[in-house]
C-alpha cells in the first residue's frame, strides 16, 4: 500500500493501534485531585482556544519524542489542568504497533488559555484506568454454529480483533452482528456494511453513552425499531450512505462492490480514541484493479469520523459522498479562501422516523476536483494525492440529547467544525520544564 506522508502527518486524529488506555475522569470529564499528592510535572504546556466559541473535549497531542519519553517510560503518563485530571491515552499514530504519542481532552471556554501538566504517576494512572471509556470500535461474529449456503445458522456472537470474510459471506448472512464493524463516541455510532454494498449507516442515540456492545443481541435486526437507547436511523439503500467512498465513472458513483476479498481490524478501542481499518483487496474498476485501505477513528465527545484512504494504484476519481433523500436540502460552504476546509452536507427529514438529521463531510478544498451527483448520491470527486486521501464525516440528529433541529443551528455547527480543523487549539510548552 502507498502511504502518503501528507496524511501520516495528520494521524494524531486516530490512526493505528492504541498501546494503552491510561486515564479517564468520570465519563471523560475532569476529576479533581490534590496537587501535593502527585509528583512534580515532567513538562507543562499552555493550551489556548483561538475561537469565539467554547471547545468541549478538545483533543491535544504530544509526540513522546518531544517529551523525551519511550513508550515504556510513558506508560504512567497523566495529564492534569489545575486540580483536574484530564482523560487521555497513549496512541500509535503511524500504525507500527508502538505507542508514539499521548493525547488528552480538555474543555476550553471562549479564548481561554489553561495550563496542562504532564506527570509520571503510577498511582494516579492505576486509580482511574478502570473508569468507563467514551469511545469504542468493534467487530462481532458468530461462533459455534455453521454455514448453510450463504446464511450462518446457530452460534453466538463473539467480539474479535480482526476478521477476513469467507467466500460465501454476503449481505444478510447473519454472521456479523449488525453486518459489519462499528465505531462510536459517546455522541453517535456508525456501522459499515462489510459486503458488496459497502454502505455507511448511523445509530442515533437518545442519550450520551456507548451502545455498540448491546446492539443486535436481542434479535438480529432489532435495531431498526426505536428503543430506549435509540435506533438505526438512516436508509442507505443504493447510496454511499453516511460519508462512504467509491469511484466516479463520469456518470455515477461505483461503490466498493467487486473485490477479491475484504476484512476488518479493530486497531484500538480506548478511553478517548478508537480506530478500525477495513482492507479491500483487488477492487475491480473499469480498466483498473487496486487495493484499498480505509482507516476510521473517533474521539470522545465528537460526532466526527476521521477517514484516511490509501490505494495501491493511482486513483484520480475517488469519490466521497452522502446518500440523497427527497426531504433533505443540500448545503455547501466554507469559511473563505484562507480556511482550507469546506463542507458538503444535507439537512432535513431524512431518517427512517421522519425527524431532522444533518449529515456532512468535511474536506480540504485543495483535494477536491468537483461536486457531482447521481440518482442516489451527492458526492465530491477528489484529486489523486499520492495514493492517500483524508476527510471527516458525521451526523447530528434531532432525537439526541440537545439535538439540532433547524438548518440555521446546523450551519453554525458546520462552520465551527471546520474552524476547529483550520485553527486547532494552540499548544505551547512552558520553558520552566
Amino acid at each position: 500500500m502507498t502511504r502518503s506522508s501528507k496524511y501520516s502527518s495528520h494521524s494524531i486524529h486516530g490512526l493505528g493501534a492504541i498501546a494503552g488506555a491510561l486515564l479517564l475522569a468520570g465519563c471523560g470529564h475532569e476529576a479533581s485531585t490534590t496537587a501535593n499528592e502527585t509528583k512534580s510535572a515532567i513538562a507543562t504546556f499552555s493550551a489556548s482556544n483561538p475561537s469565539q466559541f467554547a471547545r468541549h473535549d478538545a483533543r491535544v497531542t504530544w509526540p513522546l519524542s518531544e517529551l523525551g519519553l519511550t513508550p515504556e517510560k510513558a506508560k504512567n503518563l497523566v495529564a492534569r489542568s489545575g486540580d483536574a485530571l484530564l482523560s487521555g491515552q497513549l496512541i500509535d499514530s503511524n500504525g507500527d504497533a508502538t505507542a508514539d504519542s499521548f493525547s488528552a481532552v480538555i474543555n476550553l471556554d471562549i479564548l481561554e488559555t489553561r495550563k496542562i501538566e504532564l506527570l509520571d504517576d503510577a498511582s494516579l494512572a492505576s486509580e482511574i484506568e478502570e473508569h468507563a471509556p467514551r469511545t469504542r470500535a468493534e467487530i462481532s461474529i458468530k461462533e459455534g454454529g455453521q454455514w448453510n449456503g450463504k446464511r450462518y445458522e446457530g452460534g453466538e456472537f463473539v467480539n474479535v480483533e480482526t476478521v477476513t470474510l469467507p467466500a460465501q459471506y454476503t449481505d444478510h448472512s447473519e454472521w456479523i452482528r449488525y453486518e459489519g464493524p462499528g465505531i462510536e463516541s459517546d455522541r453517535v455510532a456508525y456501522r459499515i456494511y462489510l459486503d458488496w454494498r459497502n454502505g455507511f449507516d448511523i445509530f442515533g442515540k437518545k442519550q450520551p453513552g456507548l451502545k455498540l456492545r448491546d446492539i443486535g443481541l436481542d434479535g438480529y435486526d432489532s435495531y431498526h425499531e426505536m428503543s430506549d437507547w435509540g435506533a438505526d436511523i438512516l436508509k442507505v439503500g443504493d447510496s454511499l450512505g453516511m460519508g462512504g467512498f467509491g469511484f466516479w465513472d463520469g456518470e455515477q458513483v461505483i461503490r466498493v462492490e467487486q473485490t477479491d476479498g475484504r476484512g476488518a481490524t479493530v486497531n484500538s478501542s480506548g478511553q478517548i480514541l478508537s480506530s478500525l481499518a477495513i482492507d479491500y483487496s483487488g477492487w475491480a474498476l473499469p480498466d483498473l484493479k487496486t487495493d484499498l485501505d480505509a482507516n476510521l477513528s473517533m474521539s470522545a465527545g465528537s460526532p466526527l469520523v476521521h477517514v484516511t484512504l490509501y490505494t495501491s494504484e493511482t486513483l484520480p476519481n475517488m469519490a466521497i459522498g452522502l446518500g440523497k433523500h427527497d426531504a433533505a436540502e443540500l448545503i455547501t460552504g466554507d469559511l473563505g479562501d484562507d480556511s482550507g476546509w469546506a463542507f458538503l452536507a444535507t439537512f432535513g427529514q431524512q431518517t427512517l422516523f421522519d425527524d431532522e438529521l444533518g449529515k456532512f463531510i468535511l474536506y480540504r478544498k485543495s483535494d477536491a476536483r468537483q461536486l457531482v451527483e447521481d440518482p442516489h448520491n451527492h458526492a465530491i470527486v477528489m484529486k489523486d494525492t499520492d495514493g492517500g486521501l483524508e476527510y471527516f464525516f458525521g451526523a447530528v440528529w434531532s432525537g439526541e440529547a440537545q439535538g439540532i433541529s433547524d438548518r440555521g443551528t446546523f450551519e453554525k455547527f458546520l462552520a465551527q467544525e471546520i474552524e476547529k480543523l483550520a485553527q486547532p487549539v494552540v499548544l505551547v510548552r512552558n520553558t520552566e520544564n
